[in-house]
């Protein structure tokens, strides 16, 4: 070690020290941790390919095709990677290709699709609640 960097040679040297079992247990880490890191989209993934079969596709709410272009949209709109798109994001846009004249129009636009959401969501929650109550019984 010179100079407070560690050279390839050393670092070298220093993995081929290391205990067998140490290193072990550090492989079965990482890969413990990438497939945890995976697991979600992969299982995402596999609905989605069980979904693709005709008899299901209603099941879908886009292609994978339009997904994936949704998605990238999404990306260009949420301008600081936030996960969310503010009405800061979306007022240039929207007044820029006319679909709202003022940011009071794009508050309202963003009102309605939170009213829809809230209102699928519920009946999701009482699809759920159905299907619990239909389990149930014999």
């Amino acid at each position: 070690m010179s100079n407070g960097f560690v050279s390839k040679s050393d670092l070298g040297q220093l993995i081929k020290e290391m205990d067998e079992p140490e290193m072990e247990f550090i492989d079965k880490a990482k890969r413990i941790n990438a497939f945890k890191a995976n697991q979600t989209t992969l299982f995402k993934k596999m609905i989605r390919k069980w979904c693709n079969n005709d008899a299901r596709r209603h099941l879908l709410d886009f292609p994978d095709k339009e997904l994936n272009s949704l998605k990238k949209c999404f990306g260009q709109l949420d301008g600081d990677g936030g996960g969310n798109i503010s009405v800061e994001e979306l007022e240039g846009p929207l007044v820029g290709l006319g679909f709202a004249q003022s940011r009071d129009q794009v508050e309202q636009l963003i009102g309605k699709v939170e009213e829809h959401v809230e209102k699928m969501q519920g009946k999701s929650a009482a699809n759920a609640d159905e299907d619990d109550d239909e389990e149930g019984s014999l």
